[in-house]
């Protein structure tokens, strides 16, 4: 535990004269009880409301110092999310598309990763961050619900993943107050990648290589080609899209995928293996973070709440001591 504020440790020298308040206090009650010929409250009475004065006021300065709770690790991940229309490939409109099911492979992922910051890009032909990278994972969640959506960018067909991976190695390059930190990108696509992509990647490759980038795909799709099926009036129907009299249909390419990961120092995981894919993050990716730097700063747990209830709970005490004592005094009187 550490604090905000820890100058305010300072008001505690209000401790010595409460402490001397309290015993004029004792002294005078004492006199009063005798002059009145009433029982005077036993020695534990007098103790145990010092104690609880005292643990009042040490955890009301407690609270104004700002206590915090900090994790020792953490790491910055980035996912870098398929948007194109093979995405919302599926059987039928009851089940969820590839897209979809990569929503709840990214939210696997950040849950089982609370000292991590993620961020989010998208691309089909372009690429585009929609997060910057970020601690705060209950918004997160909500972009990841509510903001990927396949339409995002007009040509949804012309996937371009090394025009996307090279816009994050320039994003490490010329914004390092943000991205420095980066050094794995989470691919969620189903690999269909057209022509000769493994002499399309090789300067990409080159890049990530430089920037100390590894990216690590998880194979989204079915191993049996899969229709795209359309939409009419913004709705899915169980239609299914045609090209020159042929079935458009997606198969999930896993080869492609593993030729990334292994090309960039990666490691390739299924979308049902989200266990293991958290496991190989946290084992290769978390590392130690200074209590001074701006990432731990941004990664603080308020734990006032734990001084707020002693400091109920010392004044309700408190209370109840009084009370009992002015219930005996009545009766000896």
């Amino acid at each position: 535990m550490a604090f905000q504020n820890p100058e305010a440790f300072y008001l505690l020298f209000i401790l010595i004269p409460l402490l001397f308040v309290l015993w004029k206090g004792r002294l005078k009650t004492i006199q009063v009880i005798s002059a009145f010929k009433g029982e005077p409250a036993n020695k534990f009475y007098h103790i145990a409301k010092t104690m609880l004065a005292l643990m009042l006021v040490t955890s009301l300065v407690m609270i104004t110092a700002r206590p915090y709770s900090q994790l020792k690790k953490t790491a910055d991940f980035l996912f870098l999310v398929d948007i194109s229309r093979s995405m919302q490939a599926r059987k039928s409109c009851s089940q969820p598309s590839y897209l979809d099911r990569a929503k709840i492979v990214m939210k696997d992922v950040v849950s089982d990763i609370p000292e991590a910051r993620f961020g989010i890009v998208v691309y089909e032909r372009l690429a585009f961050p929609i997060t910057q990278l970020t601690f705060d994972h209950a918004y997160l969640d909500t972009v990841i619900e509510q903001g990927i959506f396949d339409g995002l960018i007009f040509d949804r067909t012309a996937t371009q993943l090394g025009k996307a991976l090279s816009t994050i190695t320039h994003k490490k390059q010329n914004l390092p107050e943000h991205y420095q930190n980066l050094k794995y990108i989470i691919l969620l696509t189903d690999g269909n990648l057209k022509g000769d992509y493994q002499r399309n990647m090789e300067e990409t490759i080159s890049k990530l290589a430089q920037h100390e980038l590894k990216v690590v795909p998880v194979g989204i799709g079915n191993l049996e080609p899969t229709a795209i099926p359309i939409k009419e009036n913004g709705k899915c129907v169980d239609k299914f899209i045609v090209k020159e009299d042929t079935l458009i249909t997606i198969p999930l390419k896993s080869e492609t995928l593993q030729f990334i990961a292994s090309s960039t120092n990666g490691q390739y995981f299924g979308e049902g293996e989200t266990e293991n894919l958290v496991s190989y993050l946290r084992d290769n990716a978390l590392e130690d973070t200074f209590i001074d730097s701006g990432i731990s700063q941004r990664q603080r747990n308020d734990v006032s709440w734990i001084f707020m209830v002693i400091s109920s709970l010392a004044l309700f005490g408190y209370i109840f001591l009084d009370s009992n004592l002015s219930i005996k005094f009545t009766k000896s009187k």
